[in-house]
């Protein structure tokens, strides 16, 4: 005789559901150590990235006085860029730039446009406590750290400096034009050592002086890798750069130079033309930081 089918009211059910069983097999086989990557919203970025970095080496402490600089990320992906406060040398939003990058994620890769650029970068991303590190897939070597902090923390100490010069008869001083980055300067070493003035912003002003001796008064040319002037108007289209020429009608001259005092002075008197032949003069005063 067959044995006689069970009716489903004799039918005995397993022991245990089979889903939620097969839900601990598979978080069984996941390793504790792996830490859940949070899915990307659909417009923004990983919400670990929202708030303030600043660049750092790879001990967290914050960069040279020419490269503290970071990133504010806005949780839909806009990124500000951030700098110092010298008046007080606080982290502040950099207000003199050409605009905001924006950013989308997708898994730890962070895709996006930087300001300035009109293509779109991939940048893979890693948390780890207070620290974030990029790195562009693809080149060893092109890691960047940062550490998180907050806009108006104190990071570095203040740092005085003047900048008084006149455009066409406009004047305009270093705290109206660059409120974060100061006019300062510096010295590259080498056989022919290398003098800079610059300041950030939207009205930038750069000065080189190839073979700087120390106090004196120095031609500035055409010749971007010799003594040379330039400056940039709003943000960076042909029609607004300017730059000396070989005509010996720029010249700065540095007054004092004390390394160990970690200042300089000096005033210039400059010419600049741009690409459509149109040019600006240009006379000024300055006191500045000599930063490394």
């Amino acid at each position: 005789m067959r044995p006689e089918r069970m009716s489903a009211t004799n039918r005995k059910s397993p022991p245990f559901p089979l889903l939620p069983m097969l839900i601990l097999l598979l978080a069984a086989g996941c390793s504790k150590d792996e830490e859940a990557i949070p899915a990307c919203p659909a417009n923004g970025i990983d919400a670990r990235l929202v708030g303030d970095w600043m660049l750092c080496d790879s001990v967290g402490n914050f960069g040279t006085a020419r490269a503290l600089s970071g990133l504010h990320f806005e949780a839909d992906g806009e990124a500000l860029p951030l700098a110092v406060d010298w008046r007080n040398g606080s982290v502040a939003i950099n207000n003199e730039t050409c605009g905001t990058a924006q950013y989308y994620c997708v898994g730890t890769n962070l895709i996006g446009r930087p300001v300035s650029s009109i293509d779109f970068d991939t940048t893979a991303f890693a948390i780890t406590g207070d620290r974030l590190e990029f790195s562009t897939p693809g080149r060893p070597g092109s890691s960047l750290l940062y550490r998180r902090v907050t806009v108006g923390q104190v990071i570095a100490q203040p740092v005085a400096c003047s900048l008084i010069y006149i455009i066409d008869s406009t004047t305009y001083q270093a705290a109206d034009v660059w409120p974060f980055v100061p006019v300062h300067a510096g010295v590259s070493a080498g056989s022919a050592p290398t003098f800079f003035l610059s300041g950030s912003g939207l009205r930038s002003l750069w000065i080189r002086i190839s073979d700087f001796h120390g106090v004196g008064t120095y031609s500035l040319g055409g010749d971007v890798f010799q003594s040379h002037a330039a400056i940039l108007y709003g943000c960076p289209t042909m029609n607004q750069q300017y730059g000396s020429r070989h005509d010996n009608l720029s010249t700065i001259t540095v007054t004092v130079y004390d390394a160990a005092a970690g200042r300089c002075r000096g005033t210039f008197d400059i010419t600049v033309w741009n690409h459509a032949n149109l040019s600006h003069h240009i006379v000024g005063i300055f006191d500045a930081p000599i930063m490394e």
